[in-house]
């Protein structure tokens, strides 16, 4: 497995944070890194498999990654995404600063942002990406703290609605987070009424808002997080059909067929057939 190294990627000796466009998006094996990673999906989608389990991304997510997280891209459709890389909090020089919310979770979580956040915060970063690029006149020391100070003011940014209450926040905003808590808990039975109240909108609303955001209706889209799932174990070539089934939550062997020739418009032997039975992703160390 490769790892990235800061001296390698980064712009300048002494750069504490650097921005990476991919345009177009293409698949990339599991690797790591010594620096932070925050992976912005502009457009299309992708399977990215952190640590051993797939995310399914698509346009306005996006996911903080730790120096030690292990991940890969595969099945990427029309992908544009930023990179904002960054060193470890502990070695910013001028900022003391150990925790973000955004890593504060035992493993790296899929975001979504409401589109005013997303557009400001995607202006900022491609407004710092050109000062970047620009003649560098300063001193590396003044460099280094202008880095810092974008980086920390965005972090506080990201996702500062998990810190408000269902009463301010917009019906994007709880739209989102209703999407995460589902890629969370696809496994999970899901009572939609249930859930939409949850985050404090009506079931109707949350319905209407929910296909206009994905272009599924929320039962759609919770099976194609599974077909997602299901798909993955599948190229492993591990487990016995009838064992994803149950484990990616759907009646039995052949309502998982069913489901993958509805929605994935493919068959369970064509997903083996195709298969380049990658290695498995390894876990943490």
């Amino acid at each position: 497995m490769q790892t990235l190294h800061q001296s390698r990627v980064f712009n300048r000796p002494g750069d504490r944070v650097c921005v990476q466009y991919w345009l177009p998006g293409i698949a990339y094996p599991e690797h790591d890194h010594d620096y932070h990673e925050i992976l912005f999906l502009l457009s299309g989608t992708m399977t990215h498999i952190v640590n051993g389990y797939p995310w399914f991304m698509h346009a306005g997510s996006f996911m903080a990654l730790r120096a030690d997280d292990r991940h890969a891209f595969t099945e990427m459709r029309e992908t544009c995404a930023i990179n904002l890389l960054h060193v470890p909090l502990g070695e910013l020089n001028w900022f003391k600063s150990r925790t973000a919310l955004l890593f504060e979770e035992p493993e790296p979580q899929l975001w979504y942002m409401a589109v005013p956040e997303w557009l400001k915060v995607v202006g900022e970063i491609n407004a710092f990406a050109c000062t970047e690029m620009g003649e560098c006149n300063e001193s590396e020391m003044l460099r280094s703290a202008q880095q810092e100070t974008f980086l920390l003011r965005l972090l506080s940014q990201l996702p500062g609605y998990r810190q408000k209450t269902n009463a301010k926040l917009s019906v994007e905003e709880r739209l989102c987070l209703a999407l995460s808590w589902i890629e969370c808990h696809w496994q999970s039975r899901v009572e939609w009424a249930t859930l939409a109240e949850r985050y404090s909108l009506t079931l109707r609303t949350f319905q209407r808002r929910f296909k206009q955001r994905t272009g599924m209706t929320p039962q759609q889209y919770l099976i194609a997080l599974r077909l997602r799932h299901a798909r993955f174990l599948m190229q492993q070539d591990v487990l016995s059909l009838r064992d994803i089934a149950e484990y990616c939550h759907f009646y039995d062997a052949s309502h998982l067929s069913n489901c993958l020739k509805q929605q994935a418009l493919t068959s369970t032997s064509r997903v083996y057939r195709d298969s380049s039975r990658p290695t498995l992703p390894s876990r943490r160390r």
